[in-house]
């Protein structure tokens, strides 16, 4: 069985305004907080230093990670990718794959 509360509020067009920016807000603090931690992480690159780590351009990590080829985790507008996925796509020779 399944139990469902329904509630009903009533906000004017200016709170609901100011609710959406505070939830917006926290939001994308959260998301740059973890994507900060995920940097600062051993375990994780950014696209940068993904690229560096391979030699290709942000690009061509893009055209990657599109086809399968490597992995990486979205936070927000961000991709990390952990080492062992780039040790993964370091070990297999992805410049002729295209």
């Amino acid at each position: 069985m399944e139990n469902k509360l329904n509630l009903s509020f009533n906000f004017s067009d200016e709170d609901k305004t100011l609710i959406k920016e505070a939830v917006k807000e926290v939001v994308s603090k959260a998301i740059n907080d973890f994507g900060t931690h995920l940097r600062q992480s051993t375990n994780f690159k950014d696209t940068k230093a993904t690229c560096e780590a391979l030699g290709i351009t942000k690009p061509t990590l893009a055209r990657y990670r599109a086809k399968g080829y490597i992995q990486g985790k979205r936070i927000g507008s961000k991709y990390f990718y952990s080492e062992d996925e780039i040790i993964k796509a370091a070990s297999v020779n992805l410049r002729y794959k295209h």
